[in-house]
């Protein structure tokens, strides 16, 4: 699943302005936690995407990236829709993490985030996240490096299982930024 670090959707904002979205943002649990975090659905207009997940990620204990966008006339409604078919709430818009929900979003709300992506970055996008092995290799040190940049919570993942993921170009930002 393609994931989209805060800093990264600041970068994506003034592609996504003139329009009107639903989001899919999913809190990013620590390697010590098990399971997959929850995702917030709400409704966004394009100019305060990066505001709005700033917000989310100010009062959330996680950090979180963004999994999904999908372009709606009314999306705070379309929004809602979507809780109410695919998705347990677990408090206010968060919502749990379920097959139903996570195949949703890769096959709707995956396609037009990457669609961004590529205005932003053409040719420079990869659209699946790396495993820990290929992450390690692109950054040029050892897997036990990655872990305990992991643990130092120095670099952005996304953990499904017992499964590491990374966006290369948001774990090389976060390294330049820290």
């Amino acid at each position: 699943m393609l994931i989209i670090s805060p800093s990264t959707t600041s970068a994506l904002t003034p592609q996504a302005a003139n329009k009107t979205w639903v989001m899919f943002v999913q809190a990013n649990l620590p390697s010590n936690c098990s399971g997959q975090g929850l995702i917030w659905i709400d409704g966004a207009r394009g100019s305060e995407l990066a505001r709005q997940i700033k917000t989310i990620a100010d009062v959330n204990a996680y950090e979180v990236v963004l999994v999904g966008l999908i372009e709606s006339v009314r999306p705070a409604e379309h929004a809602a829709a979507i809780i109410a078919e695919y998705s347990t709430v677990a408090h206010n818009n968060w919502c749990l993490p379920t097959a139903s929900l996570l195949a949703f979003i890769q096959h709707v709300a995956q396609p037009p985030l990457a669609a961004l992506l590529r205005q932003v970055h053409p040719g420079a996008l990869s659209e699946a996240p790396v495993d820990i092995d290929e992450i390690a290799r692109i950054l040029a040190v050892s897997v036990p490096t990655i872990r305990r940049l992991i643990t130092a919570n120095k670099i952005p993942f996304h953990r499904i299982g017992k499964v590491y993921r990374f966006v290369p170009r948001d774990v090389i930002a976060s390294l330049r930024r820290g």
